[in-house]
């Protein structure tokens, strides 16, 4: 990935508050933080509830496809 790329992403989590980012020495070090998280958990959860939905009846076709 180009170096300017990785900038831009940083940039958009550090001013998302998804990651701090203090300087140590002469470079900063990313860490992630949880304050970001609920919105991310409600953004995902629609998918998630898909998901398993999909999962759950894709295990009882096999669990169906086993008993034969």
């Amino acid at each position: 990935m180009p170096q300017p790329l990785v900038s831009k992403h940083r940039r958009v989590l550090r001013e998302a508050k998804a990651v701090a980012a203090p300087v140590v020495g002469n470079r900063r070090v990313y860490r992630l933080t949880a304050e970001p998280l609920p919105d991310v958990v409600y953004w995902v959860r629609p998918y998630h509830q898909m998901r398993a939905r999909s999962f759950d009846r894709l295990a009882e076709a096999l669990e169906r496809k086993e008993d034969q």
